[in-house]
C-alpha cells in the first residue's frame, strides 16, 4: 500500500516544465514547425498581427512559465491553441478599443510598410523542405520558358491576374499553361514526387 507521499511523487504533473518546453522546442521536427508556422499564419489573417509575432508571443509564453503544454499532447498542437489564444485576445483588445491606431502627426514620417519578401527564416526553411522537390520540378520544365516564369510566379503566391501579366498572356492561356504544367508534373511523376 502507498502512502499519500508515495502516490504523490509517482504522479507525473499535468504540464510539462519549462525545461521540458526548451527541449521540445529544440526536437521540433520540421513537420511540427511548419504546423505551428501554419497556426500562426491562419490566425494572423483574423487578428492582424504578424504571424512571426504571434508564434513567438506564444513560445515566449511557454519559456517564460506563463503558458503550459500539456505532457500527453501533441506539442505542435498545445503551441497552436496558445497561439488561438493570443490570436483571439487580440480581436478582443481591437474590439474594445484597446489597440487604437492613429494617423502620425503632421511632418512625422509613418514606419515603412512591412516588407513582404519572405524573412530569412523562411527562406531556409523553404530550401530545406522544398528544395529538392523543386529542383526535379526545375529538370522537368528546363526547356520551356512559360512554364518556369509560371512555376516561379506560383512560389511568389502570385494568382490571377498578376501570372497573367507576368506570362503575357489572357485568363484563356494561363488556364493552358497551367494545364500543360499539370500534364508535365503527373507525367513525369505517375505516383506523387515520391521525395
Amino acid at each position: 500500500m502507498h502512502t499519500n507521499a508515495e502516490v504523490i511523487d509517482d504522479d507525473e504533473p499535468t504540464y510539462l516544465s519549462v525545461d521540458e518546453v526548451r527541449a521540445m522546442i529544440r526536437q521540433l521536427t520540421a513537420i511540427d514547425a511548419t504546423r505551428i508556422f501554419q497556426a500562426a499564419r491562419w490566425f494572423s489573417a483574423r487578428c492582424g498581427m504578424p504571424a512571426d509575432d504571434l508564434q513567438q508571443e506564444a513560445l515566449t509564453r511557454l519559456l517564460s512559465g506563463d503558458r503550459h503544454a500539456r505532457r500527453n499532447a501533441c506539442f505542435a498542437r498545445e503551441v497552436a491553441g496558445i497561439i488561438k489564444s493570443l490570436a483571439s485576445s487580440e480581436c478582443d483588445a481591437a474590439k474594445s478599443g484597446l489597440r487604437e491606431v492613429r494617423p502620425p502627426p503632421d511632418g512625422v514620417t509613418s514606419p515603412d510598410l512591412m516588407d513582404p519578401a519572405p524573412s530569412p527564416e523562411a527562406l531556409v526553411i523553404s530550401l530545406h523542405d522544398d528544395g529538392p522537390m523543386l529542383a526535379e520540378i526545375s529538370k522537368v520544365i528546363e526547356d520551356d520558358v512559360q512554364l518556369q516564369l509560371l512555376v516561379e510566379g506560383i512560389c511568389d503566391k502570385m494568382r490571377g491576374e498578376e501570372l497573367e501579366e507576368l506570362l503575357g498572356t489572357d485568363t484563356k492561356g494561363l488556364a493552358a499553361a497551367r494545364r500543360k504544367l499539370k500534364r508535365r508534373l503527373q507525367s513525369a511523376f505517375p505516383k506523387g514526387s515520391g521525395l
